[in-house]
C-alpha cells in the first residue's frame, strides 16, 4: 500500500486550510500558531478587529430592566389618641374615667405630660377625637379652682392589632378580672401581689369582716388582664375559686365616669367609701 504524500489532494481535508498559517487565513488566533507569545499577539490583534460578530468581550452590554411598580405602604389602624398638656396631678386612673365609647387595648404614661391611649376599635377612636377634638376641661381635685384644658390628638401614626390581641378581644378578654371565693387577709395579700406583678389601675377587695367573697383587678390593658387571670387558672392554690373576665368600664360607660382610685393595700375602705365607677352587675 503505497503511502501518499501529506499534500495530496485526496488526503486534504475540506477544512485544512483553516490551519494554515495565519497570515494566510482571516486571522482568527489559535490557527497555526507554534508558540504561545504568537497565540497572545495574534489575539490583541484580533481583539482589536472587533472579535466574534465584531463586538469586543470588554464592551458593556446593555439590559433594558423595568423598574417594579411602586407599592403604596399599607395604613396602620389609626386607633391611637394623645392625651397633652397633661398636668402633673392627673393620673392613669383619671385618664380611665375620660375614655368611654367601647373597650381599651391599654392606657399608659407616654411622658410626664403625655397619656397614650389605645382603643380596641379605630371607629371608636375616630369618634372620641370627633367629641373632644377641642380639648377636655379638667378642674384639679384638690382645689377645684384650678382649671387645665388637656389636647386630645390622634397620634402620629397607626398602630396594628396583632394577632394574637385579636384572638384575646375575640374570646372577651377584659382589662378587668373578677376573682371569686373565700378571701381571707392572706389570700388577699397573695392575690393583690399576683395582680402588682402587672401594671395595675386599681383593685377593689370587697370587704366582709375578716374575709371577702370576690375581688376586682383594674389592670392597665387587655394583656395584662388575659395573663393574670391565666396565671390563677394554671395554678393549683386557685383551683377553687372562679376567676372571669368583666366588660370594661370604658366599654360599658357612655360619658365621663369616675375612676380617681389610687392602688388599695390589701383591704379597702368600707363599701360606703367607694367612688370610683361600678360595673353594673358589681354589689353596691
Amino acid at each position: 500500500m503505497n503511502a501518499l504524500a501529506p499534500n495530496s489532494p485526496s488526503m486534504v481535508n475540506p477544512e485544512a486550510e483553516s490551519f494554515v498559517p495565519a497570515s494566510q487565513t482571516t486571522g482568527i488566533p489559535g490557527r497555526g500558531l507554534a508558540t504561545i507569545e504568537e497565540f497572545m499577539e495574534s489575539h490583541r490583534a484580533w481583539m482589536a478587529k472587533g472579535g466574534f460578530n465584531g463586538m469586543k468581550h470588554d464592551d458593556p452590554v446593555t439590559e433594558t430592566v423595568e423598574a417594579p411598580a411602586p407599592v403604596k405602604a399599607r395604613e396602620l389602624p389609626a386607633r391611637v389618641l394623645l392625651f397633652k398638656d397633661v398636668p402633673d396631678w392627673m393620673s392613669i386612673s383619671d385618664a380611665f374615667g375620660l375614655i368611654y365609647g367601647d373597650a381599651v387595648d391599654c392606657v399608659f404614661r407616654s411622658n410626664m405630660a403625655e397619656i397614650t391611649v389605645q382603643f380596641c376599635d379605630e371607629a371608636t377612636c375616630n369618634a372620641y377625637l370627633e367629641a373632644h377634638g377641642t380639648g377636655i376641661t379638667l378642674s384639679n381635685p384638690g382645689n377645684p379652682d384650678d382649671k387645665v384644658v388637656i389636647k386630645v390628638e390622634k397620634a402620629p401614626r397607626g398602630e396594628d392589632i396583632s394577632p394574637a390581641l385579636q384572638v384575646k378581644i375575640a374570646a372577651g378578654g377584659s382589662r378587668l378580672v373578677r376573682v371569686n371565693g373565700m378571701l381571707n387577709a392572706e389570700k388577699s395579700l397573695e392575690l393583690t401581689t399576683r395582680a402588682m406583678e402587672y401594671d395595675v389601675d386599681h383593685y377593689d377587695i370587697s370587704p366582709e369582716k375578716t374575709k371577702a367573697d370576690f375581688a376586682y383587678f383594674f389592670f392597665c390593658g387587655i394583656v395584662d388582664g388575659w395573663t393574670f387571670k391565666q396565671k390563677l387558672e394554671e395554678n393549683e392554690g386557685w383551683a377553687g375559686y372562679t376567676v372571669a373576665f368583666v366588660a370594661d368600664p370604658c366599654k360599658v360607660a357612655t360619658s365621663f365616669h369616675g375612676n380617681n382610685v389610687p392602688n388599695r393595700l390589701l383591704l379597702p375602705p368600707p363599701p360606703s367609701d367607694r367612688r370610683y365607677f361600678l360595673m353594673p352587675d358589681q354589689p353596691r
